[in-house]
């Protein structure tokens, strides 16, 4: 299972670097994809989402300071 887990955010990780051009997109990007992450029906991606919202958040954060 911890496999799934690394693929599926290596997997978000890239989608969501390919689109950004700053610190804040990629945080925002991040969030977003974990907020999509939530609403899927499976508990292990719910658990995944929650977790790289978070870290979209921190980033946005970071980005802001």
């Amino acid at each position: 299972m911890k496999g799934m887990y690394r693929i599926a955010l290596a997997a978000a990780l890239a989608v969501v670097l390919a689109g950004c051009n700053t610190m804040a997109g990629v945080g925002r990007d991040v969030e977003r994809g974990g907020e999509k992450m939530q609403r899927s029906s499976s508990g292990i991606v719910q658990g995944l989402g929650k977790d790289v919202e978070k870290g979209g958040q921190a980033i946005q954060d970071k980005a802001r300071e």
